[in-house]
């Protein structure tokens, strides 16, 4: 059986107050960049979304409210690429 491929990227600092960097080396494939990068909270709803240009990208925390969120990559078709959660500190 072939190893599936890598569906998680990592998030640190996590939990991140300001800002987080989210690095994509563990994912695998062949991924035509920029991939959008959705970060929701936990009821779904969508708080902001970036193009990342890099297997290093930084994201500001800005006005994304304390708590929980989730993080998913799609390429520029939509195709689920990664996901992962982050946790706001109160800024």
């Amino acid at each position: 059986m072939a190893p599936q491929a890598a569906k998680h990227f990592t998030v640190s600092p996590n939990p991140a107050l300001g800002f987080t960097n989210v690095a994509l080396e563990k994912i695998s494939g062949n991924y035509a960049y920029p991939l959008v990068l959705t970060v929701s909270d936990i009821l779904g709803k969508t708080l902001r979304q970036e193009l990342v240009f890099d297997k290093k990208h930084k994201l500001l925390q800005g006005d994304i409210p304390a708590g929980v969120c989730i993080l998913k990559l799609e390429d520029q078709k939509g195709n689920f690429v990664a996901g992962g959660k982050v946790v706001w500190i109160l800024n």
